[in-house]
């Protein structure tokens, strides 16, 4: 009977220690994917809350404010093809380009167009039967990869040193950074004859906005 007491006793004992290593190693892998989680590296998010309402247009000239609710928009062309202009953009960053439902870089056609559309702009559309104003998302995040229309480092690029690529097409990119101001015809099959680049390598600082209708472009950190 004092034989079997010992036993129970020590089985007891035993798991009981066993318990505790268990409860031990649980906390630590807890502990381990606590640091994992936190050393994953996130994208920058800015917030902000985008004031624009989707809205279809016709042919013609439609005032910011009036027919058009001021805000940022991605533009596409839903029926027709033609030209896409805007008058008395901020710092002049007037829109000139060419929008049809599918993207044609021999014609320098662009699928769409993100901008941010000020109270007293005016959009004028020539030959396009039916264009669509999509409002964007009121998260931004930091991206590599731009697409045609205007962009802001600090909100949608990490300010940094960067070489800039074409990877699809051609078009102009430009910005507004005083002495250092963008200015090139960058594509992806440049034609010296015409002054084109395909690669740019540039400073971009908080505040600055990069305008572009290359149909792709890349953001490469150096």
């Amino acid at each position: 009977m004092g034989n079997q007491k010992k036993t129970l006793s020590f089985l007891i004992t035993s798991l009981f220690i066993f318990s505790l290593i268990g409860c031990s190693a649980d906390d630590t892998n807890k502990s381990g994917d606590k640091g994992g989680s936190n050393n994953r590296q996130s994208k920058k998010v800015v917030i902000e809350k985008n004031t624009a309402k989707a809205v279809t247009l016709s042919a013609g000239t439609h005032k910011v404010g009036k027919e058009i609710k001021p805000g940022r928009y991605v533009i596409k062309a839903v029926s027709g093809s033609g030209n896409l202009f805007s008058r008395n953009s901020p710092n002049d960053r007037n829109i000139n380009v060419i929008l049809g439902p599918t993207e044609d870089d021999t014609w320098m056609k662009l699928s769409s167009y993100t901008t941010d559309l000020k109270a007293g702009e005016k959009i004028k559309i020539d030959g396009i039967e039916s264009t669509k104003l999509i409002p964007t998302p009121d998260k931004r995040i930091f991206r590599k990869i731009i697409t045609p229309g205007s962009w802001t480092v600090g909100k949608d690029i990490k300010p940094g040193d960067y070489t800039i690529k074409a990877v699809r097409g051609t078009g102009n990119i430009f910005s507004d950074n005083g002495e250092d101001d963008i200015n090139e015809i960058l594509a992806k099959h440049p034609d010296k004859d015409y002054g084109q680049v395909s690669k740019i390598h540039v400073e971009l600082n908080k505040g600055e906005i990069i305008t572009s209708d290359v149909p792709k472009i890349k953001l490469v950190e150096d």
